[in-house]
């Protein structure tokens, strides 16, 4: 599920760019809806990984990296 709002995320967030009023008037809310887009896939790939860390490993947004890596067992607080 987390996985095909991203998508749909992602879709609205392209529909939006195609006028370029709203890309004038709105790009860091349209690259908000992109990081909540690719936050979304994130989390739903981990959900789905056969080993939790390869997946947090595997991640390219850092914070994301940073904070569900932080929060795997065996990590210091």
């Amino acid at each position: 599920m987390l996985s095909e709002l991203a998508v749909q995320v992602e879709a609205l967030g392209a529909r939006l760019c195609a006028d370029p009023d709203v890309v004038t008037r709105h790009i860091t809310e349209l690259q908000a809806i992109d990081l909540i887009a690719q936050k979304q896939l994130h989390l739903a790939e981990l959900l789905t990984a056969d080993c939790p860390r390869a997946a947090v490993e595997a991640m390219r947004i850092e914070e994301v990296k940073r904070r569900i890596g932080m929060a795997l067992p065996g990590q210091p607080d």
